[in-house]
């Protein structure tokens, strides 16, 4: 199992016993994991606190993963957060630092996101 090294990972999904249960996991992996509904409201709780990672579905209403990650590229501020892509949608292209396709189980999980973490590290 890989040993995370914390953080604060916001999950970005519209389902919301799989957010629950991908936040109460990640919780208990010594992450501090946040989670938002949409994009839209992501991105209002964003504003009051950076996350280090972002888990992103991609079709939910209000505002998709799609439009949500155009509004991040676009934010100087929010622009470098690493996006794992973690959805059973075809990501068509959609620049992301890692893609994992729903559902997946735990280790995947884990193993996506430290991949994401070195990969960004590298480019640091």
């Amino acid at each position: 199992m890989i040993e995370p090294t914390g953080g604060v990972v916001m999950v970005i999904d519209d389902d919301e016993d799989w957010r629950e249960l991908v936040v109460e996991f990640l919780s208990h992996a010594g992450f501090d994991a946040v989670g938002a509904r949409h994009g839209r409201e992501a991105l209002a709780r964003i504003g009051a606190r950076t996350p280090d990672l972002i888990v992103l579905d991609l079709e939910m209403p209000v505002m998709s993963g799609w439009e949500f990650r155009r509004e991040q590229l676009r934010d100087p501020r929010l622009a470098g957060v690493p996006v794992l892509v973690a959805s059973s949608a075809d990501p068509n292209g959609l620049p992301a630092d890692g893609y994992l396709s729903k559902p997946y189980d735990a280790a995947d999980l884990l193993r996506a996101i430290a991949g994401v973490r070195a990969a960004s590290s590298l480019a640091a």
